[in-house]
Parts: C-alpha cells; structure tokens; sequence
C-alpha cells in the first residue's frame, strides 16, 4: 500500500511539473497574425467592431454635422470657398466627397471609438504603447461622386536620402464604414505591399466591409476611393494613430484651412414643429 502511495505521488508531481512546463512555455499573442499582415500587406481587417445601435448613433452625428456644416456655408455665402478650398471643419477632397471634422465623436458616449475602441491593441502592437490619436473626421461620398486618383495619405519618413531605407509603421488610419460597402457606393481599393514600395506591381484589392468593421492600413498604403455609383451616400469613419513625435501637418494644417464661422445651428422639422405650435396654442398642451 505504502508503494502504491508513493507511486500515486510521484505520478501526480510529474503531471504538475509537465503543467507547469506547459505554462511556462511561450505563446504566441493572438494579435500576431493581423500585426504581420499589417506590417507584409499594409493593411488588416477586424470585423464587428461596433455594434448596431453604435452605427446609428454615428450615422445621426454625420448626418446632423453635414447638415450644420453646409447650412452655415449656404447662410454666410462660401460656396465658392468650399470648393476652391475648404475649412478645417468641412472640406470638398474631390467632386461628391467630403471630409468631415465632427468633434462630437470625441466625447465619452463614443469612447466606443477612440479610447475603449477594439482596434486599440492592434494599434498598440504596431505603434506602441504611447501610440495618439491624431485626427479623426468622417468622408461621406455621395451618389455620382467620382474616383479618386490613387493616393497614400503620407509620404514615407525621411532616412537622410537613402532612397533604399523604409522605416517602421509611423501611423496608421483606421477606416470604420457606417454602412455595408458595396462594388456600387465606393469602397475603397488598396494595393497591397505598396506602403514599403509605392510603384508595387501587384493586384489591387478592394474589401466589401460590413458596417461596423474596421480596416486598419498603414499610413503610407496606396489606395483610393471608388466612385458611389449606388442612390445612398457612404459615410465611413476614419481615425489616425501615430507615434508620438509625428504629426500630419499637410492634410490637416490650420495655416492651410482656416475655420468655418460659427453659425446656429438650423432648428430640426421636429423643433420647427414644436415652435408654431407654441406660438399658435400660446404654450398650451
């Protein structure tokens, strides 16, 4: 009996210390797949990062800052100023296209996006831990807009003239479309491989995300917007993380887009409503 005991004994130390070998073994991080096909392809793809009521709730922010945004053009006569250049708030990238700067989606009941977002470990383990958020803003193509040229939204950093040094991932866009892309409302086509080698000659791809997905594509990545040849517009989110010492001075320079003046904001139909029947009924309910 006494030697069964001891062999039970020994039986369960040897299955502890293979546990704890098991342990103690390294492995892989699950974010390591999607960190290399960023760092091989320039881009990855995270599906279902914001939820449904989450869309919404973005879609009626676009929609509400448009609205303001053009109102205030309309009313202070900047049409022409809009096209020929834009504000920080609102600008014409091309013919249909507009870039959006909505500073409601900073606020916490969208930390869903920024802070609290999915993608932040992914962002982290490409940019580190002090990776900052730079901008963010919303591109709403409408129907008829047109294909962009092919585009990266910024060049590569500079490595003292070496024509044959490519640095390290300095920044990183995260695309979230509000509604599903299509072949017809303009998704977006990459190159892939082109943020190492920009002339790359290799086959474009062009991903038909889900609303709430994400795409997250080096900085550097060849890419455009396809033209929305479909009846509804494409709102889709975009928001940049980079390194702390780098800051994209070009396509967001205050000395290049001054502020749109500050307009009320137009009542809704709603409020409109509610306002003649105050004035009818004298406040009655």
């Amino acid at each position: 009996a006494a030697a069964a005991a001891r062999a039970s004994a020994a039986e369960r130390r040897s299955a502890d210390a293979a546990a704890l070998a098991r342990d103690t073994q390294p492995r892989p991080s699950p974010l390591l797949a999607k960190v290399e096909a960023l760092f091989r392809e320039g881009y990855v793809i995270a599906d279902g990062c914001i939820d449904a009521v989450q869309v919404e709730t973005c879609l009626d922010v676009v929609e509400e800052g448009f609205k303001h945004y053009m109102h205030s053009v309309k009313q202070l006569d900047l049409q022409e100023e809009l096209l020929a250049s834009g504000f920080m708030e609102i600008k014409m990238r091309s013919a249909g296209r507009y870039d959006l700067q909505l500073p409601e989606l900073s606020t916490e009941p969208f930390s869903f996006l920024l802070q609290d977002a999915p993608w932040m470990p992914l962002v982290h383990a490409a940019l580190g831990s002090d990776a900052t958020l730079t901008h963010f803003g919303c591109m709403l193509s409408f129907p008829g807009s047109a294909t962009q040229p092919w585009h990266s939204d910024g060049p590569h950093m500079n490595a003292g003239g070496d024509p044959r040094f490519v640095a390290p991932v300095h920044a990183v866009n995260v695309f979230v479309p509000l509604v599903n892309l299509t072949t017809a409302n303009g998704p977006t086509e990459y190159v892939p491989g082109s943020h190492l080698d920009f002339d790359a000659k290799v086959p474009s791809k062009t991903p038909s995300l889900k609303a709430g997905s994400a795409l997250i594509f080096d900085y550097r990545l060849k890419h455009r917007g396809l033209g929305n040849s479909g009846t509804e517009e494409r709102p889709l989110l975009y928001i940049t993380y980079a390194k702390p010492f780098w800051l994209d001075v070009y396509n967001f320079d205050r000395k290049r887009y001054k502020n749109l003046p500050a307009v009320a904001k137009q009542a809704s139909r709603a409020e409109r409503t509610e306002k003649r029947q105050r004035t009818i009924f004298g406040g009655l309910p």
